[in-house]
């Protein structure tokens, strides 16, 4: 029997680093739904008869940002096992430990990140996918 390849949410509200993400992500595999803000992702993710294997999400964007998302996702008992990694351009401590902190399973900070470190830590949590 065939498994459906992971399934990786990423929110991100940068065209250009969306597009980046996705290509990098989608090589090794995963399919990905992208969403431009955290609230119409945690509504999709919400709703989703399949949930993700992982959230890769963005700290600053408009509507709800990516640490109201995170603790959203952590307060809900059905979506609180997601693992969620945090990629961002805030470098202060004190954003890092709140994410983990919430329950983020990484803190990447996009100007120390690789392409190739995020596939990296995105395969190091990602849920085993399940038919």
């Amino acid at each position: 029997m065939e498994s459906t390849p992971a399934k990786i949410v990423i929110v991100e509200d940068d065209p250009l680093l969306m597009r980046a993400y996705h290509e990098a992500i989608a090589a090794k595999g995963f399919t990905i739904e992208m969403f431009f803000n955290a609230d119409d992702a945690y509504r999709a993710v919400s709703e989703m008869p399949k949930k993700p294997a992982l959230i890769l999400s963005d700290i600053m964007m408009p509507k709800m940002n990516g640490l109201q998302f995170l603790e959203k996702i952590h307060d809900s008992v059905e979506l609180k096992k997601i693992p969620f990694v945090v990629i961002t351009s805030l470098t202060q401590k004190e954003h890092a430990e709140k994410a983990l902190a919430l329950g983020a399973v990484a803190y990447l900070v996009k100007e120390q990140c690789t392409m190739k470190d995020l596939v990296a830590k995105i395969e190091e949590h990602v849920l085993p996918a399940t038919s």
